[in-house]
């Protein structure tokens, strides 16, 4: 299985991280009389971007894949007695509407394809392992939060918890998969759309390791080696996934 490298995602977070604090150093030296250097407007050309292109494009994204898994839950002839795509969409107590963003690229593919498919919302992990456990279920898509090896589910936190990024909702270790494996039938297809960093306290295999029934072949799996953020999903679903959407006829 080849490991796609998510650049465009660690561009996107180093220019979140520093372009707001670089802008209010750079406001400062200008008050004292400091000269600027080069690299203030390159910031702040970024900082730019990301107010009047990144954040209106999420919120079209947003908006766009909403409606489009409002009215479409499921294929139109669903059958849950055959093969079928599973969006498993991670459902925790903290809102998220970054799921949302890219699943309009990706059922418009499934309804011009007449793929089988139906919307999973999952709201622990005890749902997600039934969904993998579906024999019918043949080409998983997850969406949420997670690492390489697993996924997991945001709890609300206090103000303690958010500050030392502290969080004990229910976490998924794909190793887990392993212990009854017996009990999980092959996929031939399987997406983490979730962050995928390695997490040095957790298991580190991906769901793709385990359960695919070709690991070989690299066009059977999506699985990054960083951060994902909405955008980079998004742009990863429209240009590198979609035309590997298999039909479940």
């Amino acid at each position: 299985m080849v490991k796609i490298e998510t650049t465009y995602s660690i561009i996107l977070t180093l220019s979140l991280f520093f372009s707001i604090p670089v802008m209010l150093i750079s406001f400062v030296l200008f008050l004292l009389g400091i000269d600027v250097q080069i690299i203030v407007p390159i910031f702040g050309f970024l900082f730019f971007l990301l107010i009047f292109f990144y954040f209106p494009f999420i919120f079209i994204t947003q908006n766009r894949g909403k409606k489009y898994m409002e009215k479409n839950p499921a294929s139109l002839d669903f059958n849950e007695n055959q093969l079928h795509h599973a969006l498993i969409l991670l459902i925790s107590q903290l809102p998220d509407d970054s799921i949302a963003c890219g699943l309009s690229v990706l059922i418009k593919s499934l309804l011009k394809k007449n793929c089988n498919f139906k919307l999973y919302y999952c709201h622990n992990c005890e749902e997600v392992k039934n969904v993998l456990k579906n024999k019918y279920t043949s080409d998983i898509w997850i969406f949420g939060h997670g690492w390489r090896g697993g996924l997991g589910f945001k709890n609300k936190q206090t103000l303690k918890e958010w500050i030392f990024r502290e969080n004990k909702g229910e976490c998924l270790d794909y190793n887990e998969i392993l212990q009854d494996i017996s009990e999980y039938p092959k996929k031939r297809f399987i997406a983490q759309l979730h962050c995928n960093y390695k997490n040095s306290k957790r298991c580190n295999i991906s769901l793709p390791e385990i359960l695919l029934i070709d690991s070989s072949d690299y066009r059977n799996s999506f699985v990054s080696s960083f951060l994902m953020d909405p955008l980079s999903i998004y742009l990863t679903l429209k240009f590198r996934l979609q035309k590997r959407i298999k039909s479940t006829s």
